[in-house]
């Protein structure tokens, strides 16, 4: 079982404050369970973060950037996702600096951009 979530440093900044990624994760045994956070090297204002959506307003007047962010939110979600599986196909318990490596390095293989339409 795994899940990810997406939550603000500082949600009650009143400036920019990072997105961080928590991954909750249960290994194949199902007894072992790992929490693993990772800051996604984005930033938003409070304002223009829906906490129970996970993600960022795509209100184009009010926050043009909210589309290019919820993008790269599901770069670093499926990355995350394609980590674990990596894992347990390969049926290994892994420690939260191997996730992290493996993570990064799919993620910096992630070329996908998005295409502004507007």
């Amino acid at each position: 079982m795994k899940t990810v979530k997406f939550n603000l440093k500082d949600p009650k900044s009143d400036k920019e404050t990072y997105i961080i990624m928590r991954c909750n994760f249960r290994y194949i045994s199902e007894i072992s369970k790992e929490i693993i956070v990772i800051y996604t090297g984005l930033k938003i204002h409070p304002k223009n973060w829906l906490p129970k959506k996970q993600s960022a307003s795509e209100n184009l007047k009010k926050f043009p950037l909210g589309v290019q962010i919820n993008f790269e939110i599901h770069k670093r979600e499926n990355s995350s996702r394609l980590t674990f599986q990596y894992f347990e196909k390969a049926q290994r318990v892994f420690t939260k600096e191997e996730f992290k490596a493996e993570y990064f390095q799919r993620l910096s293989n992630d070329h996908r951009t998005l295409h502004k339409s507007f």
